[in-house]
Protein backbone atom coordinates (compact mmCIF):
# COMPACT_ATOMS: atom_id res chain seq x y z
CA UNK A 1 0.00 0.00 0.00
CA UNK A 2 2.84 2.41 0.86
CA UNK A 3 4.45 1.64 -2.52
CA UNK A 4 1.21 2.54 -4.29
CA UNK A 5 0.98 5.79 -2.33
CA UNK A 6 4.56 6.67 -3.26
CA UNK A 7 3.94 5.92 -6.94
CA UNK A 8 0.79 8.08 -6.90
CA UNK A 9 2.72 10.88 -5.19
CA UNK A 10 5.46 10.75 -7.83
CA UNK A 11 2.89 10.83 -10.62
CA UNK A 12 0.90 13.63 -9.01
CA UNK A 13 0.77 16.74 -11.21
CA UNK A 14 2.37 19.94 -9.96
CA UNK A 15 -1.01 21.60 -9.38
CA UNK A 16 -1.68 19.15 -6.53
CA UNK A 17 0.71 21.07 -4.28
CA UNK A 18 -0.27 24.42 -2.75
CA UNK A 19 2.88 26.26 -3.82
CA UNK A 20 6.40 24.87 -3.89
CA UNK A 21 9.18 27.27 -2.91
CA UNK A 22 12.81 26.36 -3.45
CA UNK A 23 14.95 26.33 -0.30
CA UNK A 24 18.37 27.72 -1.19
CA UNK A 25 21.55 26.99 0.77
CA UNK A 26 19.72 24.40 2.88
CA UNK A 27 21.60 23.18 5.96
CA UNK A 28 20.11 20.44 8.14
CA UNK A 29 19.60 21.41 11.79
CA UNK A 30 17.89 18.17 12.82
CA UNK A 31 15.52 15.60 11.30
CA UNK A 32 12.64 18.06 10.83
CA UNK A 33 14.32 21.47 10.53
CA UNK A 34 16.63 23.08 7.99
CA UNK A 35 18.08 26.56 7.72
CA UNK A 36 17.96 28.25 4.34
CA UNK A 37 16.72 31.08 2.15
CA UNK A 38 13.31 31.14 0.44
CA UNK A 39 11.95 33.76 -1.96
CA UNK A 40 8.22 34.15 -1.40
CA UNK A 41 5.55 35.92 -3.45
CA UNK A 42 4.93 39.62 -3.18
CA UNK A 43 8.60 40.51 -2.85
CA UNK A 44 8.95 38.75 0.51
CA UNK A 45 11.93 36.58 1.32
CA UNK A 46 12.80 34.55 4.36
CA UNK A 47 16.15 33.44 5.72
CA UNK A 48 16.29 31.21 8.78
CA UNK A 49 14.83 28.00 10.20
CA UNK A 50 12.27 26.13 8.12
CA UNK A 51 10.32 23.47 10.00
CA UNK A 52 8.56 20.58 8.34
CA UNK A 53 5.10 19.45 9.39
CA UNK A 54 6.31 16.05 10.62
CA UNK A 55 7.92 15.51 14.02
CA UNK A 56 11.29 13.73 13.97
CA UNK A 57 13.26 12.51 16.97
CA UNK A 58 15.35 15.20 18.67
CA UNK A 59 19.07 15.21 17.96
CA UNK A 60 20.40 18.17 19.90
CA UNK A 61 18.59 18.60 23.23
CA UNK A 62 15.88 16.97 25.30
CA UNK A 63 12.29 18.04 25.08
CA UNK A 64 11.50 19.52 28.43
CA UNK A 65 7.85 18.60 28.04
CA UNK A 66 8.74 14.90 28.01
CA UNK A 67 10.76 15.00 31.19
CA UNK A 68 13.36 12.67 29.69
CA UNK A 69 16.22 11.72 31.96
CA UNK A 70 19.65 10.38 31.08
CA UNK A 71 18.78 6.95 29.60
CA UNK A 72 15.63 8.14 27.86
CA UNK A 73 17.51 11.08 26.40
CA UNK A 74 20.34 8.88 25.10
CA UNK A 75 17.83 6.77 23.15
CA UNK A 76 16.02 9.83 21.74
CA UNK A 77 19.32 11.48 20.83
CA UNK A 78 20.57 8.39 18.97
CA UNK A 79 17.33 8.21 16.96
CA UNK A 80 17.53 11.95 16.33
CA UNK A 81 21.05 11.71 14.93
CA UNK A 82 19.86 8.96 12.55
CA UNK A 83 16.94 11.16 11.44
CA UNK A 84 19.30 14.09 10.83
CA UNK A 85 21.64 11.91 8.74
CA UNK A 86 18.67 10.55 6.76
CA UNK A 87 17.42 14.06 5.95
CA UNK A 88 20.95 15.16 5.02
CA UNK A 89 21.26 12.21 2.66
CA UNK A 90 17.87 12.90 1.09
CA UNK A 91 18.83 16.53 0.46
CA UNK A 92 21.85 15.28 -1.49
CA UNK A 93 19.57 13.44 -3.93
CA UNK A 94 17.66 16.47 -5.25
CA UNK A 95 16.49 20.02 -4.66
CA UNK A 96 14.57 20.82 -1.47
CA UNK A 97 11.27 22.69 -1.70
CA UNK A 98 8.85 23.67 1.03
CA UNK A 99 5.13 23.40 0.24
CA UNK A 100 3.44 26.58 1.48
CA UNK A 101 -0.07 27.99 1.06
CA UNK A 102 -0.41 30.37 -1.86
CA UNK A 103 -0.28 33.55 0.20
CA UNK A 104 1.23 36.98 -0.26
CA UNK A 105 1.11 37.56 3.51
CA UNK A 106 4.24 36.15 5.17
CA UNK A 107 2.38 35.86 8.48
CA UNK A 108 0.22 33.13 6.92
CA UNK A 109 3.25 30.86 6.44
CA UNK A 110 5.04 31.50 9.75
CA UNK A 111 4.79 29.14 12.70
CA UNK A 112 4.40 30.01 16.36
CA UNK A 113 8.20 30.27 16.83
CA UNK A 114 8.73 32.58 13.86
CA UNK A 115 9.83 29.84 11.46
CA UNK A 116 8.43 28.95 8.07
CA UNK A 117 6.41 25.76 8.44
CA UNK A 118 5.40 23.44 5.64
CA UNK A 119 5.88 19.95 4.22
CA UNK A 120 9.24 19.23 2.57
CA UNK A 121 9.36 17.96 -0.99
CA UNK A 122 12.49 16.81 -2.84
CA UNK A 123 12.44 17.30 -6.61
CA UNK A 124 14.94 15.14 -8.46
CA UNK A 125 16.55 15.74 -11.86
CA UNK A 126 13.94 13.71 -13.72
CA UNK A 127 11.18 15.75 -12.08
CA UNK A 128 10.20 13.01 -9.63
CA UNK A 129 8.89 14.37 -6.33
CA UNK A 130 9.36 12.73 -2.95
CA UNK A 131 7.33 13.73 0.11
CA UNK A 132 9.98 13.80 2.83
CA UNK A 133 7.47 13.27 5.65
CA UNK A 134 6.29 9.97 4.15
CA UNK A 135 9.86 8.95 3.34
CA UNK A 136 11.02 9.62 6.92
CA UNK A 137 7.99 7.80 8.38
CA UNK A 138 8.66 4.69 6.26
CA UNK A 139 12.17 4.56 7.73
CA UNK A 140 11.09 5.00 11.36
CA UNK A 141 12.52 8.49 11.87
CA UNK A 142 9.31 10.09 13.13
CA UNK A 143 7.85 10.26 16.60
CA UNK A 144 4.42 8.64 16.73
Amino acid sequence: MKTLALVLLLLMPSWAYAELYKVQAARVVDGDTVRGYVELEGGWHYEGAIRSTYDAWESSRARRSLGLRSRGWEIENAKGRKAKRALSWMLSTGVLYVDLPDSKDIKQVMGVYGRLVGPYVIVRDAGARVDIGEWMEERGHLRK
